[in-house]
């Protein structure tokens, strides 16, 4: 199930044992304990404010959350003048209790920004890059 959001959504997040939490999806637990939905929480926290703050008059900034598979991306739509603009930002995707970052688009550390959020390194993936590479950084290898 896709949904788009497209203005402030009532997340009422806020600190519970160092993790972004908020009540919002059915409490499966992932293989490290913790309540998916405090991921969920955290990722779509931080692609909401990136939204608010991007896109323009002319370029939308939408972020598409689906809490069923966990699936989540911040993409922009729109043009400026005669150049279409659309494609994704970011995506981040919840595999097997890790925060996998597939896509960033950005010149920011969402990274760092969910570790800000109180998700634990070892539960963030860098997806972009190679395995090979992975094991080289901070984060997770898989």
């Amino acid at each position: 199930m896709y949904i788009a959001i497209t203005d402030t959504p009532n997340l009422s997040c806020g600190a519970a044992n160092s993790i972004c939490w908020c009540m919002m999806s059915a409490q499966r637990r992932l293989p490290n304990g913790i309540p998916r939905r405090e991921y969920r929480a955290c990722i779509q926290r931080l692609l909401t404010e990136r939204a608010l703050k991007g896109g323009d008059q002319w370029v939308e900034a939408q972020t598409i959350f689906d809490t069923e598979h966990d699936h989540y991306q911040l993409l922009y739509n729109g043009w400026h003048n005669t150049k279409r603009i659309f494609g994704p930002v970011l995506h981040l995707d919840i595999k097997e209790g890790k925060i996998w970052i597939q896509w960033n688009g950005t010149e920011d550390d969402i990274a760092a920004e969910l570790v800000a959020l109180g998700v634990p390194k070892h539960d963030i993936v860098l997806g972009f890059h190679t395995p090979r590479r992975r094991q080289y950084t901070e984060y997770a290898v898989s």
